[in-house]
Formats: C-alpha cells, sequence, structure tokens
C-alpha cells in the first residue's frame, strides 16, 4: 500500500514537472526571453554589477542554460525515484527508463519549441540530457550508499 501511494505522488510530481518543462516550450520567443530577461537581470546585477552588455549577454546565456539542466536534473531525480519503486516492487532493475525517458522528454521539449518561432538545438538536447543523466546519478548513488549501510549494520546487528 505504501509502494503505492508513493509511486502515486512520484507520479504527480512529474506530471506536473513534465508539464512545466512543456508549458516553457510553448513561450513564443518574445515572452520566453521577456520572462528570463527579468530573473536575470536580479542574478546578473548581484553576481557581475560592472559587466559590460556583452558579458552580461554571456553570462545571460549561461544561466539559461544552467536553469534547462537544473529542471532536467530535477526530472531525472523522479524518474529514477519511479525506477527505484518499480525495481522494489517487481525486484527488476529500470535503469534505462528514467535514462529513456528523459532523453525522450528533452527531444520533445525541443521539437515544440521549433513550432514557436524559437530555436531547437541539438546541444540543448545534450544539456537537458545531461541534466538527467546528474539526477539519476545522484539517487542511484545515494541509493547505493544507503543499501551498503544498511548491509553493513546488518552484519554488525
Amino acid at each position: 500500500m505504501k509502494k503505492k501511494v508513493v509511486l502515486s505522488v512520484l507520479f504527480a510530481i512529474l506530471i506536473g514537472l513534465i508539464g512545466f518543462i512543456f508549458s516553457n516550450s510553448f513561450k513564443v520567443r518574445e515572452e520566453s526571453t521577456e520572462q528570463s530577461t527579468r530573473i536575470l537581470n536580479i542574478i546578473i546585477e548581484k553576481i557581475a554589477p560592472l559587466a559590460d552588455a556583452q558579458q552580461k549577454g554571456k553570462i545571460h546565456k549561461i544561466i539559461r542554460k544552467c536553469a534547462h539542466a537544473t529542471e532536467y536534473l530535477a526530472l531525472g531525480i523522479v524518474l529514477a525515484m519511479i525506477a527505484r519503486q518499480f525495481e522494489k516492487t517487481y525486484n527488476r532493475k529500470y535503469i534505462s527508463f528514467p535514462l529513456l525517458i528523459g532523453l525522450s522528454i528533452g527531444v520533445v521539449d525541443e521539437f515544440i519549441q521549433s513550432f514557436n518561432d524559437r530555436s531547437s538545438e541539438v546541444r540543448d538536447v545534450l544539456i537537458d540530457f545531461g541534466g538527467v543523466v546528474v539526477g539519476v546519478a545522484i539517487v542511484m548513488l545515494i541509493f547505493v550508499i544507503k543499501d551498503w549501510i544498511k548491509k553493513r549494520t546488518r552484519y554488525y546487528y
């Protein structure tokens, strides 16, 4: 029963994350730029108040790419946690599931952007997939350490 509740919550979070990602993809270029520029100007003024326009443009681009990677890192974490729950429930490994789904969402994300007068780049898919890989790796590492500690404490007690 508890596993089903955990899976339901994780799937709800997953749907919310995918909705957030795709809602950003559906925004036209001007709306997307305006939204990120407002937030980024605040950040840039805090970290580089004396930067010239060209430097601020580079910082702007870096922060946007990092934001993309971060939202996909969160996606990778949720997908890996879902895979872990399936692993515990069905006693099978599902490591390819979060990677394949994460990559697919990144590809669809860029495909959607191509219809909204925005660029659709392979580099962005790779950045997105990199975020998923890091998210999955973090979760898997945590569970490997957790299992190792559990095994060691069982041995000693």
